[in-house]
């Protein structure tokens, strides 16, 4: 099994592989302006799942989370 620094590092040198791949390949047909910049989809999934990881923390604290005595209210 993986430590977690050995994760998170090959989890960084995959992001800016992604993002290095950005400069050398050039989409032919794009739609958008920013499909044009290099490795924005790459960023664009990190900060999405910054996000979700950030919103469901948050939604988990306030709505899931009870005090200790929760059960035990007379």
């Amino acid at each position: 099994m993986m430590k977690h620094d050995t994760l998170k590092n090959v989890f960084i040198i995959s992001l800016i592989l992604c993002i290095m791949v950005g400069f050398f390949i050039h989409p032919e047909h794009t739609v958008f302006w920013w499909e044009e910049i290099p490795g924005f989809y790459a960023i664009y999934g990190l900060i999405g799942c910054i996000l979700i990881v950030i919103i469901s923390k948050e939604l988990g604290y306030h709505l899931l989370q009870r005090e200790e005595d929760y059960y035990e209210h007379d």
